[in-house]
């Protein structure tokens, strides 16, 4: 992205207007999704009409076709409620802190 290298903060960290606390934005009231189990799948629209998801983190779009900016597959868990994609960035980057676990583990392709 032109002026990336510019940029001093990471692009998911937003500045508390009145403290300066930084925070990650993308953990926001995403508690429900705590201690979930993931797989990788390659993503396939669920019907003709519903042709796209997003990632529950960073809003990144998963799609059947290979546009630019788009991914074709991520981490998919289950809760009571929904079906929730997360994409590879956002995985590796919030693992750890919201305890996920990986049911069967594919080696995502590498990102380039």
């Amino acid at each position: 992205m032109p002026g990336e290298e510019q940029i001093s903060t990471p692009l998911f960290v937003a500045t508390c207007q009145s403290c300066g606390l930084q925070f990650d934005w993308r953990l926001s009231n995403k508690d429900f999704l705590h201690e979930t189990t993931f797989h990788w799948e390659e993503y396939m629209a669920p019907s003709e009409t519903w042709d796209h998801d997003h990632c529950a983190m960073c809003w990144q779009t998963f799609m059947e076709a290979e546009l630019p900016g788009v991914q074709q597959a991520g981490y998919v868990g289950y809760t009571e409620e929904e079906v929730w994609w997360i994409c590879q960035q956002c995985f590796e980057d919030l693992r750890e802190e919201m305890g996920w676990q990986v049911e069967i583990q594919e080696e995502p392709p590498t990102q380039s």
